[in-house]
């Protein structure tokens, strides 16, 4: 992290030290990346910050252009009057020891604010929460940080009350400043000249009930306000500069979060809450899918991905998770209990579940992930139930085949029946998929091949019993037998998947589906 001589006059006292002179032009920037004791005739480094005793001034001494210089001890600043460079005097005692203190205490500044970088840096590449980080940037400026939206929504709830107005907003989990609020906050002169200020405006506790700093962020087609609340101490020029420097890492974490807008937020939260099998009413459902510009009845596929044993150290679940919706279009990821979970729109990525899967293979190889498929769905409202079937065949999958790691809930759905039954789940999503494609088109068709398949089954695949129960000639069995074998993927000469498809008409009730 580079410093100002503005950061380090904010970590001495203000009775001890002052900015005597500034350059021209950009005054004071974040660029000093270390510092130096002054030695007459040494070339000058701009990103340096050069250390010098005031007793050991020689009387011609004059600061370079564009430099960046401490004087320590007691000097007349009128000395400075007109330098063209960033000087600081910090007053006190004389003497060697004095300086070596004073020397030191630089040192230490240098040191902490490095170190605090170093911790937001590890902290984001861990795939930190965004409150963690802006956690780290409150404990660094020293008063509570604020994130809103361009609507002024809450994206991070603050961690203690506050005195701005807030009142429910569009999504109820989420308040905004009051209309009134943001009226004076819009018809301020400080927020109408703001890009004059790389977005920064102030408004004092005249204008707000608690005077804050604001950086308007506008990068990448994302708006976001920052507001520092002056609550604990006075907000200084170096806070402007210190917001500016946090303004990235916050920024970056809530991209990578998905939490830059409140509908995203809200709408993870949606899933999340939906997962866990919470009551949400149909309306909320219309709202949140309307916010991804998607259709409860639209064809979903669900997947749940963990990073194979070797690699789950290296693997970044936020990372991957990224990667992911990159990968697919009209796909929201987001972590879960440790793991990765994909919802795929099918209809807005443009493919039918099996070209998916086809991409899916090259991305699990790509990342080295195991990954555990649902059936497809068309009923949004019970993408919990995918949601378990991804989850079962990711564990049978380990379990059952090590040595694969793609694993789709078909494979394992009749084992699944062995060990569970319906007792962890409705037997409608156990029902063989290919049943439901028949249930489909014969609803659509005014076809009986649901019916059809059922007794040729029954009858052990005799064709001149079937069409006997059903009183159709056997020619017309044929024909209903061959438009069935385009309409499912199984193979009726395989006797697991015969027992599968048998056990689905008993456990799945089809008029209620």
């Amino acid at each position: 992290m580079k410093l100002s001589l503005k950061l380090i006059l904010r970590n001495i006292p203000a009775q001890e030290a002052r900015i005597a002179a500034t350059r021209k032009e950009e005054p004071d920037p974040m660029r000093l990346s270390t510092w130096a004791l002054y030695t007459q005739g040494k070339d000058w480094e701009e990103s340096t910050v050069y250390v010098a005793a005031a007793d050991r001034l020689p009387p011609d001494f004059s600061c370079t252009q564009g430099s960046a210089l401490i004087v320590v001890g007691n000097m007349d600043p009128k000395r400075f009057a007109g330098v063209d460079a960033d000087v600081l005097l910090w007053d006190g005692e004389e003497g060697a020891e004095a300086f070596a203190r004073r020397v030191n205490r630089l040192n230490e500044i240098f040191q902490a604010y490095q170190q605090l970088e170093r911790r937001i840096l590890d902290r984001l590449i861990a795939g930190a929460a965004p409150e963690e980080i802006v956690a780290l940037g409150e404990s660094l400026l020293g008063n509570p940080i604020v994130v809103m939206d361009e609507g002024y929504a809450l994206l991070l709830k603050p961690r203690r009350t506050n005195p701005l107005d807030w009142e429910p907003g569009r999504y109820p989990q989420l308040p905004a400043l009051s209309p009134e609020t943001v009226d004076q906050i819009r018809m301020s002169r400080e927020y109408r000249s703001r890009e004059e200020h790389q977005g920064l405006f102030y408004l004092s506790g005249d204008t707000l009930d608690c005077g804050a700093l604001f950086l308007n962020v506008q990068d990448d087609g994302i708006v976001l306000f920052l507001a520092v609340l002056e609550m604990d101490r006075p907000i200084t020029q170096a806070d402007r500069q210190l917001l500016c420097f946090l303004a990235q890492f916050i920024c970056h974490s809530l991209q990578l979060h998905r939490f830059s807008r409140a509908d995203s937020l809200y709408f993870l939260q949606f899933l999340t809450k939906l997962l866990r099998n919470e009551k949400i009413e149909l309306p909320e459902f219309h709202r949140q899918l309307h916010t991804q510009h998607w259709k409860i009845d639209q064809n979903y596929v669900c997947f749940v991905g963990e990073p194979d044993l070797w690699n789950q150290k290296n693997a970044q679940l936020f990372s991957l998770c990224r990667m992911a919706e990159r990968r697919f279009r009209g796909c929201c990821a987001f972590e879960q209990e440790g793991r990765m979970v994909c919802i795929l729109n099918l209809d807005q990525a443009g493919m039918s579940r099996e070209a998916f899967l086809q991409l899916l293979s090259q991305f699990i190889r790509d990342q080295l992930l195991r990954v555990g498929v649902s059936y497809g769905f068309q009923d949004f409202v019970s993408l919990a139930s995918y949601y378990r079937q991804a989850l079962a065949a990711l564990e049978l999958g380990k379990e059952l085949a090590p040595e694969a790691w793609n694993y789709r809930f078909e494979s394992y759905a009749l084992e699944y029946f062995i060990r569970y039954g319906t007792s962890r789940m409705e037997g409608k999503y156990l029902c063989h998929p290919d049943l439901i494609a028949l249930l489909r088109y014969d609803r659509e068709n005014h076809t009986e091949l649901l019916r059809t398949l059922q007794v040729y089954l029954g009858c052990g695949l005799n064709a001149t019993a079937a069409a006997g129960e059903l009183f159709i000639h056997r020619n017309t069995l044929y024909q209903r037998l061959g438009k069935i074998d385009s309409l499912i993927s199984s193979s009726l000469s395989n006797p697991e998947n015969r027992l599968y498809l048998q056990i689905s008409y008993s456990i799945a009730d089809f008029d209620a589906m």
